[in-house]
């Protein structure tokens, strides 16, 4: 890394100190020997006659602000960020800033920070929730347009079902996203947003709940603070291979032993099995 930018490293961290109560220097160093030297190092590479030394101040500026504001932690693998502004700190500037036009990056970055800032200041689960829909290979100028795609479903919540409509079956293998994981306890962490704990190994998936047999896993998130909903469910009653909604019949193969429900306002019933990686997703039309 640049002597420069060591420089101003140290002053930010002293700067730190005496500036925010909540100041974490293990935040700060983290970032500043991962994601400022990687993308340090991928700057040099693309810009091989001139070094960027701007969009490196810029971006450690962002870095020592969102330690500052508590919205960034340690850097560490296989750990969520804390908030989609240190996804996209740790993750997506490192690596593709540099497939941006050197005139275009501080734009860019003060954009991010925008979004990010924005999203920091919203529930946990929302910053999770982009964070999983996000990689990091997502070009930095289309971000404001991807989170309105995203988060436009969570963020218009179906209204209370009837539960007199049609119902239709959706089955869901969580297998696929995670071999050895068995589904036990469920909640909401919104009203389209729900959280299935493993039985072991301490992972938890995110599913999308959406109509019309869309429903979706869209990855692993952290603990999260559960959502509780105040309604009159439709009467329930699970069997073997069979859930009863409402004196309605729905076929559920495969559900042998019956191991949890959940009914959501919106008009899903969630049910897993004792010796089984589905979910059983019945929705009312």
């Amino acid at each position: 890394m640049a002597l420069d930018i060591q420089q101003l490293a140290h002053q930010l961290r002293e700067r730190g100190r005496r500036q925010f109560g909540g100041w974490n220097d293990a935040a700060f160093d983290s970032y500043v020997v991962g994601p400022v030297d990687d993308l340090a190092t991928n700057l040099a590479s693309q810009d091989k006659t001139k070094s960027d030394a701007t969009s490196l101040a810029n971006f450690l500026q962002l870095v020592y602000e969102g330690v500052g504001a508590g919205w960034l932690g340690p850097v560490e693998p296989e750990v969520s960020p804390p908030t989609f502004l240190a996804h996209c700190l740790a993750m997506v500037i490192p690596h593709q800033l540099r497939n941006i036009p050197r005139q275009e990056r501080s734009e860019v970055l003060r954009r991010v920070w925008n979004l990010g800032e924005g999203l920091a200041r919203e529930p946990q689960w929302l910053n999770q929730y982009a964070i999983a829909r996000t990689g990091w290979s997502i070009d930095p100028r289309e971000l404001d347009k991807h989170l309105a795609s995203i988060l436009g479903p969570v963020l218009s919540p179906l209204p209370p079902a009837t539960w007199r409509g049609k119902l239709e079956l959706q089955v869901l293998n969580l297998r696929e996203w995670n071999e050895a994981f068995t589904p036990g306890r469920m909640y909401l962490v919104s009203p389209a947003v729900l959280c299935v704990e493993g039985r072991v190994g301490g992972d938890t998936l995110a599913l999308l709940l959406q109509k019309g047999g869309k429903s979706e896993v869209f990855g692993s998130v952290g603990r999260l603070p559960e959502h509780l909903e105040s309604f009159s469910p439709p009467p329930i009653q699970v069997q073997a291979d069979s859930i009863q909604i409402n004196g309605q019949d729905v076929a559920t193969p495969l559900i042998s032993a019956p191991r949890q429900t959940l009914c959501v306002a919106s008009g899903f019933v969630v049910a897993s099995a004792d010796d089984s990686q589905r979910l059983w997703l019945v929705e009312s039309a």
